[in-house]
């Protein structure tokens, strides 16, 4: 973590939180929040400014850490926000890793969290809840081989015709995804662009699927 020559105040490490072009930089700063041992009240809102407006997944790492470690009370709205609205699969899987990490004091709200998340992948793609378990343990899994990846780049896409069912691969500029999805439920899956490794064991969820490359 950098090392500030001298201690600013408040006012000036949150100016150059919002200014810096650098998010290295940015998330640095965020992190040296700690230092400062009075007007908690004011660094809340900073972490929250950071975790709500920054664009960068760095910054908002950082600040989700240090609101999780430091204000645990009062953290507890915005976590549950950044469960329902955040987009970047690294703030979402980080998410997830506090609530896992007994070093934190949510780790009997996974649970929450994770029905939060798995309610957002039916509800975006339409599926039913069992089987939103594997579409996310898929994106949590993309996530390590793109960590630039937001929730909506990974999309589902299905046509009907005549003769049976039609997969459309669509290319994102971080992701490629082939899949099919019929009456809440996922008939078709085709992984040759994807360089996985392996998949998720939640795949012997989906009763319906049908086609898989």
């Amino acid at each position: 973590m950098m090392i500030l020559k001298r201690k600013l105040t408040l006012t000036q490490l949150s100016l150059l939180i919002n200014t810096s072009n650098d998010e290295n930089l940015r998330s640095d700063y965020v992190k040296t929040l700690a230092q400062y041992k009075y007007k908690k009240t004011k660094i809340f809102k900073i972490l929250e400014r950071c975790i709500k407006k920054d664009k960068s997944s760095l910054v908002k790492i950082s600040a989700l850490k240090l609101l999780a470690k430091n204000y645990s009370e009062k953290s507890w709205h915005l976590l549950k926000w950044v469960a329902n609205h955040e987009g970047s699969m690294p703030v979402l899987a980080e998410l997830i890793n506090i609530t896992k990490n007994k070093d934190y004091k949510f780790s009997d709200k996974n649970d929450v969290f994770m029905e939060i998340l798995l309610k957002r992948v039916a509800h975006t793609h339409d599926l039913c809840m069992k089987e939103s378990k594997f579409f996310l343990d898929l994106l949590f899994l993309l996530n390590k081989n793109a960590p630039r990846l937001y929730w909506a780049e990974v999309k589902f896409w299905f046509l009907t015709e005549s003769e049976g069912y039609s997969i459309c691969m669509v290319k994102d500029l971080e992701s490629h995804s082939i899949y099919a999805v019929e009456n809440g439920h996922i008939v078709g899956l085709s992984f040759s662009y994807f360089k996985l490794g392996e998949l998720p064991e939640s795949i012997g969820l989906l009763s319906e699927l049908e086609y898989l490359n």
